[in-house]
Order: structure tokens, then sequence, then C-alpha cells
């Protein structure tokens, strides 16, 4: 019971206002850069905005990209770091 009338409307929410702050949400393969250096990257994206808020509020493991919340992509902006800090 808690489980859709808590955490579902809070990870919705959540997950939005990532969105918003510009967590990707994308279903794309890599994306393809060149980096400073003329070198080709290759850059994962996905649908990162909306796990993050089931694995905060779940303390489900590890984030999207492998590294928690550090990977830039999946916590761009200052205010997302504090909503993903307040989370947990």
């Amino acid at each position: 019971m808690s489980c859709t009338r808590v955490l579902l409307p809070l990870s919705l929410i959540v997950g939005m206002v990532l969105i918003i702050e510009g967590t990707p949400m994308r279903f794309d393969g890599k994306m393809e850069v060149t980096t400073l250096e003329g070198e080709v990257q290759h850059i994962s994206q996905g649908p990162a905005a909306t796990i993050v808020p089931i694995k905060q509020l779940g303390t489900n493991g590890g984030g999207y990209f492998g590294a928690n919340a550090v990977h830039p992509l999946e916590n761009p902006t200052y205010f997302s770091n504090m909503v993903e800090c307040g989370q947990s």
C-alpha cells in the first residue's frame, strides 16, 4: 500500500524535477562527440531521470551510469544534487 500511495507519486515528482534540471531521459544509443584533443568519444545516455528516484527512494544500489550519483549526466546541477541528497 505504501508503494502505490507514497513511493510511486514521490518518484514521479522527483523524476520530473530531474528532467527539468537536465538529467537525460532518452532512449537513444551512445552519443558520439569529439573531444578537445580531436578524439572521438562515445557517451552513454538513456532513461536515467526515471531510474534515479527509484534508486534513491528504494536504496537499490548503484546509479544508471555506474558511479552512484556522481556522474555529471545523472546529477547535472546543484539543485538536482540537493534533491538527490534529500531523498536518501
